[in-house]
């Protein structure tokens, strides 16, 4: 994805995260709290004051916007970089949104928007996994991945199964289930599809008649 594309889309989600939390300003006390995380149950269980609370995410999505935009010029194989990057600023912005949007008074389960945004974060992501070619800033980075084309491919292709897999069961389970459930079943998809491609790219590698030496 091309820099000038990631700082359009980091723009456009973080002036649109301000507007929402300048918009809500003028709605809330001073001195009031702001719920900045929550528990598997769905329940706030840290706070932090007015302006952290409402600006913090702003910042810090202009801040990951810059650094996703340089990693281009960074990464010497940058033809190859992973598309779904935004992706992650997408879903912070739609986090803060309706986080904001239950301190003024709004009937939204947070949690629930958390593992549906995450979900998707998971589907975009493995759908794009199977095209990532090797490059040393995004995909499944391990010694025998970065040694072995077939193991990049490979391991790239079964992980973009498992991570469109565990984005469905992830959405899925935030529909119909509790939330002590659904949290902690994204949990359990999300580690099935980080770990098994991880054990898999060794007998990938070892397979790869053309394999290097870790790291070669």
């Amino acid at each position: 994805m091309k820099s000038r594309v990631i700082l359009v889309i980091a723009g456009v989600v973080f002036l649109g995260s301000l507007a929402v939390s300048l918009w809500a300003w003028g709605q809330i006390p001073d001195g009031a709290q702001i719920p900045i995380h929550w528990g598997v149950n769905g329940e706030a269980n840290g706070y932090a004051p007015k302006a952290v609370g409402l600006l913090l995410m702003p910042a810090i999505i202009a801040v990951l916007g810059i650094v996703f935009g340089a990693i281009p010029y960074l990464d010497p194989r940058r033809d190859h970089q992973e598309r779904s990057t935004t992706s992650r600023l997408w879903i912070m912005g739609a986090v803060h949104v309706a986080a904001t949007l239950t301190v003024v008074g709004a009937p939204i389960e947070i949690g629930r928007v958390v593992v549906i945004a995450v979900g998707g974060m998971f589907i975009v992501i493995g759908n794009y996994l199977g095209k990532v070619r090797s490059n040393w800033f995004v995909g499944i980075r391990t010694p025998w991945t970065l040694s072995s084309e077939r193991s990049w491919s490979q391991t790239h292709r079964l992980g973009g199964y498992l991570f469109v897999a565990a984005g469905v069961v992830s959405i899925a389970l935030a529909i119909v289930a509790a939330p002590a459930v659904f949290a902690f079943g994204m949990i359990g998809a999300a580690a099935a599809a980080g770990i098994v491609p991880v054990v898999y790219s060794y007998f990938a590698w070892r397979s790869d008649p053309d394999r290097h030496p870790f790291g070669g």
